[in-house]
């Protein structure tokens, strides 16, 4: 999604002076939107962007998928207003967090801010327009790709008893159910002020006005406080787990485990830890792999964003994997978290922005609890980082989930159980692939199904 690539790249670019920052008094109130203005674009484009906390952990139980549904009309109100004045609108909704991003000719920043916010604030919320989220969010839950299937499953089994265990899109059998007036009451529940993080890029004649335009339309946003409920998650496993989902299609795998609560100099060593070993180990050796697979090493945040009594989640995941490949890529995958775990890691990587304290809206792991500025995180040095993977990775305790079209190419367990008529099978004369035999213990099938129903 170029819109929100080229925003992060902007807000990296130019943060603002400590001086135009809110003051302390200022950071502890929760009644104003925290508004970031950027500084001046250096092309004539405007980037108007605005990050709520509405996120499937916002869903109400037997409601799941409602704030998926509200931000999917939200965006396309913000398109219709933004396509008027040649720009267009993008939005992406996580377990936390919505966002929504307009962008346009930087003569028309301030129509655009303005259509933004009136999107936000006054949504035109219709039948036609919920039938058709509905049935968007119905086709990604029944047609997930591998890599969505596998971090799914991930997610359900480390959180058993939270709305995290649910995929953002909901359940199917939520989705039939709700109204256009859940998502009204949705609407005047969660889009509130204390849940606003916003920002503004655009040329420098129309930075100030656009910024007010947005500023303006979000303080009209009733006051009400947008808190989450804090997630539980499962007890630390003794050996490694895995489930197995059978797909047709690529393999995809992810691995995990709850992280404890960590504070900002412990989270910003990790963060830069992880983003050292997937540089210098993971991606090295997956890379060496034909075709090769697409890779994510990275620290979820907790639930209660920036709280330091919350825990996190650690996850990594592959995706993008021929099915001959699986076997082989999942053990040296594990065995490299293993040396990234005792430390066998060089780490010159530079500091991801995340871990540098970047005020960046569409990094999670930024923002500060709600209403607060986020705070600098102190810049991590390279002991650091790796005392924080030596104490924070534990490969020996790992969930993993595999999503294939065939398990009997790789694991040592009969098919019928784990997957009962469900296995596509692979034309193994071809090529007779390594058989998995790492760490895990236990493995138990998964289906589509138990993750969206």
């Amino acid at each position: 999604m170029p819109a929100l690539t080229a925003l992060t790249l902007l807000w990296f670019a130019c943060l603002p002076a400590p001086s135009s920052q809110p003051s302390a008094a200022e950071r502890l109130t929760l009644a104003p939107p925290t508004l970031t203005e950027l500084s001046p674009a250096t092309e004539a484009q405007a980037v108007i962007t605005v990050t709520l906390r509405l996120g499937s952990a916002s869903d109400p139980t037997g409601k799941e998928g409602l704030s998926s549904l509200l931000a999917a009309l939200i965006a396309a109100d913000a398109e219709a207003r933004a396509a008027a004045l040649g720009g267009q609108a993008s939005h992406r909704v996580t377990r936390e967090l919505a966002t929504f991003t307009v962008t346009g000719p930087g003569d028309a920043a301030v129509a655009l801010a303005e259509a933004l916010g009136a999107a936000l604030t006054t949504p035109k919320l219709s039948q036609e327009g919920m039938d058709r989220a509905r049935d968007a969010a119905a086709r990604a839950l029944t047609e997930p790709d591998p890599a969505d299937l596998a971090a799914w499953g991930l997610m359900a089994w480390l959180y058993e008893a939270h709305p995290y265990r649910h995929p953002p899109e909901g359940r199917l059998s939520a989705l039939s159910s709700l109204t256009l007036d859940d998502v009204r009451a949705q609407h005047g529940a969660r889009v509130v002020r204390s849940a606003v993080f916003s920002g503004v890029s655009a040329p420098e004649a129309s930075l100030a006005q656009a910024s007010d335009q947005l500023h303006a339309a979000l303080l009209s946003l009733p006051p009400g406080a947008a808190t989450p409920p804090t997630p539980k998650p499962v007890a630390k496993v003794e050996g490694v787990k895995g489930a197995v989902i059978v797909r047709p299609g690529d393999a995809a795998f992810a691995l995990g485990h709850p992280l404890p609560a960590l504070n900002a100099a412990e989270r910003a060593a990790l963060d830069h830890g992880l983003a050292a070993a997937e540089a210098e180990l993971l991606a090295p050796l997956l890379k060496a792999r034909a075709p090769a697979p697409r890779l994510s090493l990275r620290r979820v945040p907790a639930p209660t964003l920036g709280d330091e009594d919350a825990a996190g989640t650690l996850t990594l995941l592959v995706s993008g994997l021929p099915n001959l490949r699986l076997a082989e890529t999942l053990g040296l995958t594990q065995l490299a978290l293993e040396a990234a775990a005792r430390g066998d890691l060089p780490l010159t990587t530079a500091a991801p922005t995340a871990a540098t304290g970047l005020p960046a809206l569409l990094v999670e792991s930024a923002l500060g609890p709600a209403g607060r500025w986020p705070e600098p995180n102190p810049s991590p040095d390279i002991d650091a980082a790796r005392a924080a993977l030596k104490a924070q990775l534990h490969p020996e305790a790992l969930r993993v989930v595999v999503v294939t079209p065939d398990p009997a190419m790789f694991l040592p367990l009969p098919v019928e159980a784990l997957s009962p008529g469900a296995v596509h099978r692979t034309d193994a004369a071809a090529a007779t692939p390594p058989r998995y035999d790492g760490p895990v213990t236990t493995w138990i099938p998964l289906s589509v199904e138990e993750l969206t129903r």
